[in-house]
């Protein structure tokens, strides 16, 4: 990575973190992000058919997730290539970054949530964990959403923060374009046989990004963060971010829980309370910041010393 791609991820890092999502992504239809994920949902609406055998079907998933990978990625490298060429298109390029790089919209949806929760505003904070969940709260009590609300964040940092910037610093907009295309495939494909690959393919996209973040989050919980490192040792990768959260708040994240499609048998990731409120929310938010700067932090850093060392 040269050093001006690094600044460029710097700089994305930093609008997002002033402005949150760049154009209002909730709002505009045809953002280039929401078409994306509107893509992929349209391609596994029209792969995915029932009638088809399962061997088709993840034979369908891997030509999909392939196809998606390679459009992103040169996509992303055709527009790195015009920016070396015409300076002005490094703005493209920040727009993008800064769409794909995602934490000050679910730090938002969370405060959100926790300010409804002490008010015992149930639709509000309904739609607010609507922000960070897919999952439907109608038989969650507010202890319950509260602890989804946590993980959420949790794992959206690994996900939709430390997964971009970690590919963006390693291979530019075309390895953080490839990843967001992958992933929107990954969840808009199901647990059937068409999803197979692209999860498969997620998974092992995630690897790095969830441990980053593991890591992150122990070292931003303070004193609490021999204990939080601790509970790493024994958590599954993917969920070293809320393991981390759950040892430093001492409460217990995911579990069980009853929807409205049926009951989910989730373990417990944390071994304290299940009781989460407002305030572990605002000590859950207080981590992610910190989390977030000291990556920033890293960037940086690595950031100054391509731009020393080009000097040289």
């Amino acid at each position: 990575m040269t050093a001006a791609h690094l600044l460029v991820l710097l700089a994305a890092i930093l609008l997002d973190a002033y402005s949150g999502s760049p154009l209002w992504r909730q709002r505009w239809r045809w953002h280039p992000l929401v078409a994306t994920d509107r893509l992929a949902g349209r391609c596994a609406e029209k792969l995915n058919r029932e009638s088809r055998g399962a061997r088709t079907l993840r034979r369908r998933g891997v030509l999909a997730a392939l196809a998606f990978v390679a459009a992103a990625a040169a996509g992303g490298f055709a527009l790195e290539a015009l920016a070396a060429q015409q300076p002005l298109l490094w703005l493209a390029v920040l727009f993008v970054l800064a769409g794909i790089v995602d934490q000050r919209e679910s730090g938002d949806a969370l405060a959100a949530l926790g300010r409804a929760l002490a008010r015992h505003r149930t639709e509000a904070a309904n739609a607010a964990l609507a922000r960070l969940s897919m999952r439907d709260p109608v038989y969650l009590d507010s202890h319950g959403m509260a602890r989804v609300g946590v993980e959420a964040l949790a794992r959206r940092l690994a996900r939709r923060w430390t997964a971009p910037v970690f590919y963006a610093a390693v291979g530019g907009l075309p390895a953080a374009a490839a990843y967001w295309f992958l992933d929107g495939l990954a969840a808009a494909a199901g647990r059937g046989p068409f999803g197979a690959a692209p999860r498969r393919a997620a998974r092992l996209a995630h690897w790095v990004p969830d441990r980053l973040a593991g890591l992150a989050l122990a070292a931003a919980a303070g004193r609490d963060a021999p204990r939080a490192l601790a509970a790493l040792r024994g958590a599954a990768g993917r969920d070293w971010p809320p393991a981390a959260v759950a040892a430093a708040l001492g409460v217990a994240l995911a579990g069980p829980r009853r929807y409205a499609a049926g009951a989910a048998a989730h373990p417990w990731i944390g071994a304290g309370r299940p009781q989460v409120g407002p305030n572990d929310i605002l000590d859950a938010l207080d981590m992610h910041a910190r989390a977030v700067g000291l990556m920033s932090v890293v960037v940086g850093v690595f950031c100054v010393f391509r731009l020393f060392q080009g000097a040289d």
